[in-house]
């Protein structure tokens, strides 16, 4: 469940100690964080403060790193696993799979079930291309 900082597309530069705190937990726990107050009271900052410092230094919401991260996770194992839809909608912290469904349309402009289907017809088409060469 390893989801590296540089895949949540966030900027360059040096982060807050509250910040980078809060990053490091929701790379490791997105599935199982309920809220986000839950970062703030993990980090020993106040929810406001962090909020606010979160959204200066990173230029997203904490909540918009928090659903980035779990879609990052999501297509993981969409691609290289083969778990449901709806199992995976449940690892990665959502209550069902319309949730992730309406998380990766937006962040990714696709669904789960395309992702999917995608990946198996480019394994195909590399499958095909090894076997002829």
């Amino acid at each position: 469940m390893d989801l590296p900082l540089h895949r949540l597309d966030l900027p360059r530069g040096e982060f807050s100690r509250a910040v980078r705190k809060s990053l490091a937990y929701i790379e490791y726990h997105s599935p199982s964080i309920q809220s986000v107050l839950q970062i703030a009271q993990h980090v020993g900052v106040n929810y406001h403060t962090l909020r606010s410092r979160f959204r200066r230094e990173t230029r997203l919401t904490l909540e918009e790193c928090l659903i980035r991260s779990r879609v990052g996770l999501a297509c993981q194992m969409i691609l290289y696993g083969d778990k449901q839809i709806k199992e995976i909608a449940w690892d990665v912290g959502y209550q069902n799979e319309n949730q992730l469904t309406r998380a990766t349309k937006k962040y990714l402009g696709l669904t789960p079930h395309i992702i999917r289907r995608q990946a198996r017809l480019c394994g195909m088409v590399n499958d095909q291309l090894n076997v002829n060469f």
